[in-house]
C-alpha cells in the first residue's frame, strides 16, 4: 500500500515512517503543505495523512480541494485539534476519519486498516470517472456536463456489469445470470433491458455507448 504523510512535526514523522515501513508499507513523508498537494496531483496514493497546520497549505484545504477535483482517495486527518468542533470541520470537508495527537500507533493502524477495508468493500461510491462523465453506484446515477441520469434498480446492475467489462463484450446468458441472479429469466428479457438503458444513456453518447458485437455480446464503450 502506497501512503502520502502530509507531517511537518519532525519526531512524529519519523516514527510514523518507521512504523509504516515495519509494516511493509510504502510510505512517502512530506512536511511542506504545497509539495503534499503537488504529489497528490502527480501521484496515486492508497491513502493520504494530512496534518491540519503545515507550512504552505493546511491539511484541510489539500482535502477540500481534492475533493472539489473529485479526488476519491482515503484520507485521514491528524491534529493536535481535539473539539468537537474541529472533528466536524476536518470531516466536512472531506475527510474519511479524524485521529487527534497524541495517538498510539496500533490505533492509527487499525483505523487505516478499517478504512481500506470499507473502501474496498463497497468498491468505492465512485464506481467509475473520466474526464467526462462519472457514475455513482450509491446513487446510481450518471453525470456529465452538469446533467445526471438516475437509473433503476436493473438498468445499474445491467451498466455495472457492463462497466466492470468495459471493452470486453459480456454475452447474454452472463448478463442474465448477473442481474437476475437466482431467479430464472428468458435471454430475451436481456435485450429490452439493454434498449431501455440505451434510451437513458443518450444524453452521453458522446463518451458513453453500449455496442452489439455479433456473436459474442454487448460492450460498453466508454471513453476515458
Amino acid at each position: 500500500m502506497r501512503i502520502l504523510m502530509a507531517e511537518d512535526d519532525p519526531f512524529t514523522g519519523e516514527i510514523l515512517v518507521m512504523q509504516f515501513t515495519k509494516a511493509g508499507w510504502n510510505v512517502e513523508w512530506s512536511k511542506d503543505g504545497d509539495e503534499a498537494l503537488t504529489l497528490c496531483t502527480r501521484n496515486k496514493y492508497d491513502l493520504l495523512l494530512l496534518d491540519w497546520i503545515l507550512p504552505g497549505c493546511t491539511g484541510i484545504e489539500i482535502c477540500s480541494l481534492l475533493r472539489r477535483r473529485r479526488n476519491y482517495v482515503p484520507i485521514i486527518m491528524l491534529t493536535s485539534r481535539s473539539t468537537v468542533e474541529d472533528c466536524v470541520t476536518g470531516l466536512n470537508c472531506g475527510a474519511d476519519d479524524y485521529i487527534s495527537k497524541p495517538f498510539v500507533f496500533p490505533e492509527l493502524l487499525a483505523r487505516i486498516q478499517n478504512l481500506i477495508r470499507r473502501t474496498h468493500a463497497i468498491d468505492e461510491a465512485i464506481i467509475a470517472e473520466s474526464s467526462k462523465l462519472e457514475y455513482r453506484s450509491d446513487e446510481r446515477a450518471i453525470a456529465a456536463k452538469g446533467q445526471v441520469v438516475h437509473l433503476s434498480k436493473k438498468e445499474a446492475a445491467l451498466f455495472e456489469v457492463l462497466l466492470r467489462c468495459k471493452g470486453q463484450p459480456v454475452s447474454r446468458e452472463h448478463l442474465a445470470v448477473a442481474i437476475w441472479k437466482e431467479k430464472p429469466v428468458s435471454l430475451a428479457a436481456v435485450d429490452p433491458l439493454i434498449a431501455q438503458l440505451r434510451r437513458r444513456l443518450g444524453p452521453f453518447r458522446f463518451c458513453c455507448s453500449i455496442e452489439n458485437e455479433r456473436g459474442s455480446g454487448f460492450v460498453l464503450r466508454w471513453e476515458d
